[in-house]
């Protein structure tokens, strides 16, 4: 029982922030490595193979998660901020939110 509520929070809170965003949102800036794979401005669920530790790398600009299924369901096992790496079990994946990510501000050049 305990699980179903867990997991039914977290599903709650995933569609809670994907309602809540702009439309403006899109997919994250910068790239993630999930399992040896790059991924490029992800967006969505993202799996290992299954076999193997799940090793994540977080190069974007925002929070990721890491839940305990294949399909991005299940609890919240993890979460890796920019720039973090860490290896969970090889059941789990990884979901990277929508983000309303601005683009840096370039500096101007200076004459």
């Amino acid at each position: 029982m305990r699980r179903i509520i867990t997991t039914l929070l977290a599903v709650g809170a995933a569609l809670t922030l994907t309602i809540s965003l702009p439309q403006s949102a899109r997919a994250a800036q910068g790239w993630i490595s999930v399992a040896g794979v790059a991924y490029p401005d992800p967006q969505g669920c993202y799996a290992g193979d299954g076999r193997s530790a799940l090793t994540v790398r977080n190069e974007t600009r925002i929070k990721v998660y890491v839940m305990d299924n294949g399909d991005c369901s299940g609890p919240l096992v993890g979460e890796l901020l920019p720039h973090e790496e860490e290896s969970f079990a090889a059941e789990d994946s990884v979901y990277v939110p929508r983000c309303d990510c601005s683009p840096s501000p370039r500096t101007p050049p200076v004459h």
